[in-house]
């Protein structure tokens, strides 16, 4: 019998009796606001805007540092129901994948009387979608944008989903728009409608989804039929065919075209695609994260440890750690993985799933 998971303890929260003070806000705690004039942020500019939030760039004149702040409104009782089990359920499970170098990290959260935030780091450029437009049109204009950025990407996207399919996540909305690029990294954000599971094995949802994206999702998602962590590999995948169609001038295919509907002809052209040497693991692997079968879809940790062998397709920290690796275990009848987070000691807890 494998040891018990460990159990994370939530951060306490902190309420805020004196509506005159302003709060100083510190890492890893949760507060109480019952007047937003405490909040000491001085707004900066809109960052983004979601189905369920608004992200705005501000200034925390307490820690003298930049941070991104994602709020949800209400403003009934009704819609503050939904919202705050939306808001529980995104804290949680970025808390959870605290450490992994390519997700986006939960520095506090608030509660007021008409909204939910959480305050977020790092405060990124831009996202993978503009990074990708604005390198083809500097390639449009003749110029020679640097594609290492992009090369790297490969390898830290597959990493760092390999680990949030490891903490038993399915993130169920990546595309380029919940992708951020930083200093020339990519991270993972927007994990709004992600779901956790708490026994191994058992990840399979069916029936229509809460929200998707049609033209990332994957055919069993598009056709509410029963589905798991195979779908954000399909997404993955069609994020990588994004990546290297800006990298390699010679793969084009119908912009705003559901993937769904082309990927037949994308895998014959990728059969035969001339792509740089450094990049020739690339097309085989798009394939088989794309299968419309998604039995047939490469896991998530096998498409990591694949890439991150290779020099210059991720950073220095995926190189040295790519992705757990699953080992069967005969005497168990499960598979097995060491987990490598910092909460737990390397190589001395063990944690099982059906199906890697």
């Amino acid at each position: 019998m494998s040891p018990p998971a460990p159990v994370e303890q939530a951060p306490e929260e902190q309420s805020t009796e004196d509506s005159t003070s302003e709060l100083s806000f510190e890492e890893g705690q949760n507060y109480i606001v019952d007047d937003s004039s405490q909040l000491p942020f001085d707004y900066k500019g809109k960052l983004g805007r979601g189905h369920f939030a608004v992200v705005e760039k501000v200034w925390d004149r307490k820690n003298k540092k930049l941070f991104a702040m994602k709020t949800m409104e209400f403003n009934e009782a009704r819609l503050r129901a939904q919202n705050e089990d939306r808001f529980n359920n995104e804290v949680n499970i970025i808390r959870k994948l605290k450490d992994h170098y390519h997700i986006i990290k939960v520095y506090a959260t608030y509660v007021a009387k008409r909204e939910f935030g959480m305050i977020l780091e790092p405060v990124a450029t831009t996202n993978l979608s503009r990074y990708l437009d604005d390198f083809r049109d500097a390639r449009d204009r003749g110029e020679s944008p640097d594609p290492k950025s992009l090369e790297r990407s490969f390898g830290c996207l597959a990493s760092g989903l390999a680990y949030i399919h490891h903490r038993q996540i399915r993130h169920k909305d990546i595309k380029p728009e919940n992708i951020l690029v930083h200093q020339g990294h990519i991270i993972y954000t927007d994990f709004g409608i992600s779901k956790a599971f708490t026994i191994p094995g058992e990840s399979t949802t069916d029936g229509p989804p809460d929200f998707l994206t049609r033209r990332w999702s994957a055919p069993e998602v598009l056709d509410h039929d029963k589905r798991n962590y195979a779908a954000d590999v399909y997404s993955l995948g069609c994020v990588f065919l994004d990546i290297l169609s800006a990298v390699c001038q010679n793969i084009t295919y119908e912009p705003g075209k559901l993937f769904t509907d082309i990927m037949d002809h994308v895998h014959e052209d990728l059969k035969s695609v001339t792509v740089p040497p450094k990049l020739s693991v690339i097309p085989e692997l798009i394939m088989s994260m794309t299968f419309s079968d998604m039995s047939r879809r490469t896991k998530a940790s096998q498409i990591s440890s694949s890439i991150c062998a290779n020099d210059g397709l991720c950073c220095r920290v995926c190189h040295k750690h790519p992705g757990p690796s699953w080992t069967w275990s005969p005497a168990k009848g499960g598979y097995y993985s060491y987990v490598y987070d910092k909460e737990i000691v390397v190589e001395t807890k063990w944690v099982y799933i059906d199906d890697p």
